[in-house]
């Protein structure tokens, strides 16, 4: 499973775990260490200060890879697209540039969010609670 660590700077990191228990503890303890002062990684006494956590939540797939193929149902490309155009005209015009970035958006997995929510289009299975919580 992967988990999106979301810190409270609004930084965001993406780990894979083999169990929810795993990726709660590991992340305890690195919340652990942000409220004593530490270091992000132990080992490393060079590593940036830890960061407290804001957010954890669980998905079954990295989400990067929620459009890995590039490719998408015609229709779902079709409600996009027209959406854009009927937004992005002006008058009988329309930017081409403006048009192209729409639909190169489309199969970006990325999204602009707010400071504590997911980076990520694709859907989350759910929220872990921990001790930053």
């Amino acid at each position: 499973m992967y988990y999106e660590l979301i810190f409270e700077d609004g930084s965001h990191s993406v780990a894979c775990y083999d169990s929810d228990e795993e990726a709660v503890s590991a992340s305890e303890a690195h919340h652990a260490r942000a409220m004593e002062g530490g270091r992000s990684l132990e080992s490393e006494p060079n590593s940036p200060p830890a960061i407290r956590v804001a957010k954890m939540l669980k998905y079954e797939d990295h989400p990067q890879d929620l459009t890995q193929s590039q490719a998408l149902p015609v229709g779902e490309v079709k409600k996009s697209f027209d959406a854009a155009l009927k937004e992005l005209s002006q008058g009988d015009l329309v930017s081409i540039p403006e048009l192209t970035a729409v639909v190169r958006d489309m199969t970006n997995p990325m999204v602009v969010s707010g400071a504590h929510e997911s980076n990520y289009k694709a859907e989350e299975l759910e929220e872990l609670k921990g001790a930053w919580a």
